[in-house]
């Protein structure tokens, strides 16, 4: 059974509190921003700094039901600024009172269903999870939930979120593995988008902001964005994703050309940790592949890349925790076994099988990674001098249409390739 925490409620006073809050003025630009605090007498909150001159506003403020004890209420009202002050990240700060004000109520909760529904997997990082819930918290772009599925830690992660009970929606289940957990996360969700971050990476503060406003600005073809990321504790990792994948944009933001060639690339600019991408897509794709330990992001983006636009922000506004001393899921992949070469014959195998697989040249290029995965099996296999097994593997070649003349010169330049490395010490 799972255990949820809902945020705590509590009554109406005045708070340090970071909640949505919506200008309406006529012939003004849409806005939103975020409160710091709130009382019944006025609010004090952040907006972009082209609105620093304002002085009689109308805005809409979101009181969700953990403060109102009731139902989700929207605060319409008008205002009077009567402080201007410096913000972060280039925004301003303004000190309204409110001058008239009208409460109007919701019918149910669901009715005030966030914007996007941020999904935290965790598994024993306690030690690092806040930093990561931190991150979420400092988003300029407030009209969200935050989700964190634990995924049957046995460390203090429990502890550690406490002070964050306000804020989260909890969930904890029987270690199922990451696929289980992020697919917990979708189905908790109920904003219209979702974006995922791991326990052990953060976000940069315009992250969710910048993407809504990209996909805003590129219409309603466009179901996912992604953005550039940076790796920290790893000093070796100087690159940001875009710039080792060889994305290059003059642009603040745009579409992907061709986001499947991206991800089946040897480095992909798209890190599930960026992504934001619509509720519905996840649900029609079935999610996160369940039966896989590695790569199933991979797998997932793979998938949704027949079912959307990708679009991009061009700023590294993710941070991926690259320390090399801690453990990951994706380390798996790291060696050269027969438990690594199964999920990726497993992975290619199902990409070919997929009915939206329609392109050939997308076809040819999967059948000759598969290919190389069972070359490369067959030359493991010989060293081991496991021969049935690596006839087996140099048979599942045949099958995918190579020649024999092909299979023997490519054992002899893989052998040739080992001479060198070994001669050069490469």
């Amino acid at each position: 059974m799972g255990e949820t925490m809902e945020p705590e409620r509590r009554s109406m006073g005045r708070y340090p509190l970071r909640l949505p809050i919506y200008l309406l003025n006529p012939g003004l630009p849409e806005a939103s921003g975020i409160t710091r605090d709130v009382s019944s007498e006025g609010v004090f909150f952040y907006l972009a700094s082209e609105f620093a001159q304002l002085s009689d506003i109308e805005l809409r403020l979101i009181l969700p039901p953990e403060l109102t004890n009731s139902v989700a209420l929207h605060l319409q009202c008008t205002a009077r600024v009567v402080r201007v002050e410096g913000g972060p990240d280039g925004t301003v700060g303004l000190a309204a009172a409110f001058e008239s004000s009208k409460l109007t109520p919701f019918a149910t909760e669901r009715s005030m269903a966030p914007t996007v529904s941020v999904v935290i997997p965790t598994f024993n990082r306690s030690a690092v999870i806040t930093n990561a819930i931190e991150s979420v918290l400092a988003q300029t772009y407030m009209d969200y939930e935050l989700i964190v599925v634990d995924d049957g830690s046995t460390d203090d992660t429990w502890d550690r979120l406490q002070p964050y009970s306000k804020h989260i929606r909890y969930f904890r289940q029987n270690n199922r593995g990451a696929s289980a957990a992020l697919n917990k996360g979708i189905e908790l969700a109920t904003g219209q988008w979702v974006s995922i971050l791991a326990s052990d990476d953060v976000w940069l503060p315009t992250k969710l902001e910048k993407q809504i406003s990209a996909v805003k600005a590129l219409g309603g073809t466009v179901g996912a964005c992604f953005t550039d990321c940076t790796h920290i504790g790893n000093p070796s990792s100087t690159l940001s994703a875009f710039q080792q994948a060889g994305l290059e944009s003059q642009l603040e933001f745009g579409v992907l050309d061709d986001p499947i060639k991206s991800i089946m690339g040897r480095y992909t600019p798209i890190w599930v940790q960026s992504l934001l991408v619509l509720r519905s897509l996840l649900q029609d794709i079935n999610g996160f592949d369940e039966t896989m330990t590695t790569q199933e992001d991979t797998d997932l983006l793979f998938r949704l890349a027949f079912k959307t636009k990708f679009c991009f922000v061009a700023t590294p506004l993710v941070k991926i925790d690259s320390t090399p001393s801690r453990p990951r899921l994706r380390d798996l992949n790291a060696g050269r076994n027969d438990p690594v070469y199964a999920r990726l014959e497993y992975r290619y195998k199902k990409w070919l099988g997929l009915q939206e697989l329609g392109d050939s040249r997308t076809r040819e290029a999967i059948r000759d990674q598969l290919c190389v995965v069972y070359y490369s099996w067959a030359i493991a296999c010989f060293y081991r001098l496991q021969f049935s097994s690596a006839i087996a593997k140099i048979s599942e070649t045949r099958r995918l249409g190579e020649s024999y003349p092909k299979i023997c010169l490519t054992f002899l330049l893989r052998a040739f390739q080992k001479v060198f490395c070994s001669l050069t010490g490469q």
